[in-house]
């Protein structure tokens, strides 16, 4: 399975917890008790990873991140890991989980079951008409951020 923003391992049933043991380069990290886990690309960090609150990384970094959605246990708070990282998300015995490739793809995850993520070993390449600097314009554009002028205000202060 390959995906160009995110994985994300969750509860099947809507309202459910799911439990993942989280483990990054054979290390356990964390247990993790929440809605869902992402590990998202650095072009997916402005997506589902951001509205569970991540951070936004420009997307020639190349870093992945691993986001927890509504955690009750575990890191509350997104992890920035290398691009050569390997993420296991094993599920518990005890919770339904399902994976999602970029939000589309569902299967079943057995209890028990390692879901294994790691940069995919093929390169996206986009066609872009815009100027290098056009990253932080749509992100201007796209979440709304104020424009602040660096006139000073007209008329009586």
């Amino acid at each position: 399975m390959h995906a160009l923003n995110d994985i994300t391992v969750g509860s099947r049933k809507v309202s459910r917890l799911v439990e993942l043991e989280a483990s990054v380069n054979h290390v356990h990290l964390t247990n993790y008790r929440a809605d869902a886990v992402i590990v998202s690309t650095a072009t997916g960090s402005t997506g589902y990873a951001l509205s569970a609150g991540g951070p936004i990384v420009f997307p020639e970094a190349q870093m992945m991140i691993l986001q927890p959605v509504a955690a009750h246990t575990g890191l509350r708070d997104a992890l920035v890991l290398d691009p050569a990282s390997t993420v296991s998300l094993e599920a518990s015995a005890s919770y339904l989980a399902s994976i999602s490739a970029d939000g589309f793809v569902d299967s079943e995850v057995q209890p028990g079951e390692k879901v294994i993520v790691t940069r995919s070993p093929y390169d996206a390449r986009f066609l872009r008409s815009e100027k290098p600097d056009f990253f932080y314009t749509a992100l201007n554009m796209r979440l709304g951020l104020a424009y602040r002028s660096q006139r000073p205000p007209e008329g009586p202060l």
